[in-house]
């Protein structure tokens, strides 16, 4: 008797991996998740390099802005620590496990959180020199404020959420609150980097010099203002457009990256854009190591006591001061330059900052 090419013999035991569970695709899945996973590992690399140059770079910063520092990165390897443990758990300890594939790990719950204090660290930080320089617009940052309150209570929710849902199927309901989180970052972002546009823009006298570092400014601004915005809007279009992968979460990974490298490269851009405003050939940039070991400048300036350093840091962490001037020279550092007072607002060159 014969049997057909695909017929089982009568004593032939059928394949024991037919009765398993089919796998789920994971290129759209935990395959997005892996990559990433590992943009954002590339983006924490570049924030460390950031952080160990600004240590180096500015020592005299105050200690409020040092504890910043301190506390971003602190949040920054604990979201890479959590995401590579995701990766590991479902791409590694589960692979042959398509039961475990199907419910969510308490990394992966907790991580919109962890992400959204991230953001809300450098929106906050860009806020508040906004706040200084500009006290006409202090409305808008008001509004921006409150916009990251509710994006972190968004996120917030989102995690919360996601603990009392077992499941990713059962999840797809409540992605709109890690979507809603990132529209109001998206729309802070904004906000904030038009109005350091204007002020910039309104800040130009004429003059070659000094023009030509306030272009330099707003490039920096449209192109950072431009990179988070980007990466926010497309973890929000895939999360309501496709639910049922988790393409969102890669974008949300990176768009939550960006803000820590944002920031740090803001800070360690002083020098140089000082030292372009004030006519001094340097060749420190944002992301090289140049700047390292130049070593400061000290002047005595008269009235003030003994020498101290005159740099950007002294004029980006102002002392307190009791008298009018005192307090706008505080702000502004002891030599800064002042552009479009008469529209109501200062810029200088040491408030380079603000970039976002």
């Amino acid at each position: 008797m014969s049997f057909p090419p695909n017929a089982t013999s009568p004593g032939t035991m059928p394949d024991p991996l037919t009765t398993l569970p089919k796998l789920p695709a994971l290129d759209n899945t935990f395959g997005s998740l892996l990559l990433g996973t590992f943009g954002g590992l590339l983006l924490f690399r570049l924030t460390t390099h950031q952080a160990y140059r600004y240590f180096r770079m500015y020592p005299d910063d105050g200690m409020i802005l040092k504890g910043l520092v301190a506390v971003v990165m602190i949040v920054e390897t604990i979201s890479s620590i959590l995401s590579m443990h995701i990766c590991y758990h479902y791409l590694v300890k589960n692979f042959f496990k398509p039961q475990a594939l199907q419910y969510g790990i308490w990394s992966i719950d907790v991580y919109p959180l962890v992400s959204g204090i991230s953001m809300v660290l450098s929106q906050s930080f860009f806020a508040r020199r906004i706040w200084l320089v500009a006290p006409r617009f202090r409305p808008v940052v008001v509004f921006a404020g409150l916009l990251c309150l509710a994006e972190i209570g968004f996120f917030l929710a989102g995690s919360v959420k996601a603990f009392i849902i077992p499941t990713f199927q059962q999840y797809e309901d409540s992605q709109w609150l890690v979507s809603a989180g990132s529209t109001m970052a998206v729309i802070a972002d904004t906000m904030l980097t038009a109005v350091l546009i204007y002020v910039l823009h309104k800040s130009r006298t004429g003059i070659k010099r000094t023009d030509s570092m306030i272009d330099v400014m707003i490039m920096y601004a449209v192109n950072t203002g431009l990179l988070t915005g980007v990466f926010n809007l497309l973890s929000m279009l895939f999360s309501f457009t496709q639910k049922k992968n988790l393409i969102w979460i890669a974008f949300g990974i990176l768009a939550a990256k960006m803000y820590g490298t944002t920031l740090l490269a803001a800070l360690n851009s002083r020098q140089s854009l000082a030292a372009q405003g004030s006519g001094i050939r340097n060749e420190t940039s944002p992301f090289g190591t140049s700047g390292v070991s130049q070593p400061p400048r000290w002047s005595n300036a008269a009235g003030r006591g003994p020498k101290h350093r005159e740099g950007v840091s002294s004029q980006l962490c102002p002392r307190p001061s009791t008298s009018d001037h005192d307090s706008n020279e505080s702000m502004l550092g002891p030599k800064a330059t002042t552009f479009g007072s008469d529209k109501g607002y200062t810029v200088s060159a040491g408030q380079t900052v603000l970039i976002r």
